[in-house]
């Protein structure tokens, strides 16, 4: 881990609530007094494009932007979108995704990689590697539209993550609608016991 912080980034696709992760996240770690950078970078598509997010907690003074080998933890939204961005990640950092896979529409014909061989190389290119069905544990806990709060509470349980899992649900509570508060919860809870039986 970088030695006056932790380095964060997020990636997926449009659509599945990369940005409003990184906005918690961010928001937490403000509430317990930490220094946040933070960067957003859309594909073309607002929907199905790549998303990525960065959120740098600490006292930086540098771009939020994350280099090669940089990232500390990344947090996957989809599972292509996590390779394409594993240059970012290092022999320490740690990596969490979601397993199903996007496969959206694209101009010329692309073949979606083998789920195997994406997780193969991602697992070389990192220390610890988490493999979550978020769809699944979502739909348990109400909705599939809280799938981001599956990953925000496996990203609670590790040990290099410098926020609490208390502050980090709170945020979450304040951040989404009041219809989807308890499933949002839920899902968060889900995402946590995972990481609990994994470890």
């Amino acid at each position: 881990m970088d030695r006056k912080g932790t380095n964060i980034l997020l990636a997926g696709v449009g659509g599945l609530g990369v940005i409003t992760a990184s906005n918690i996240i961010g928001t937490a770690a403000v509430k317990v007094g930490k220094k946040v950078s933070s960067a957003e970078v859309h594909g073309i598509a607002q929907r199905g494009g790549s998303v990525m997010g960065t959120v740098r907690i600490g006292d930086y003074s540098v771009s939020p932007l994350l280099g090669d080998g940089r990232a500390d933890i990344i947090l996957g939204f989809e599972p292509l979108e996590v390779l394409r961005n594993i240059a970012r990640a290092s022999k320490t950092t740690i990596v969490i995704t979601d397993t199903t896979p996007i496969r959206v529409i694209t101009p010329t014909r692309f073949i979606y990689p083998k789920l195997e061989d994406i997780f193969a190389e991602i697992q070389e290119r990192c220390a610890r590697l988490y493999k979550i069905d978020c769809l699944t544990l979502a739909r348990k806990a109400g909705t599939a539209i809280v799938r981001p709060s599956v990953l925000l509470g496996a990203l609670s349980e590790i040990e290099e993550f410098p926020i609490g899992a208390e502050v980090l649900l709170k945020t979450i509570e304040e951040n989404v609608p009041a219809r989807y508060k308890e499933a949002n919860i839920s899902a968060f809870k889900e995402g946590a016991n995972f990481i609990r039986a994994n470890l």
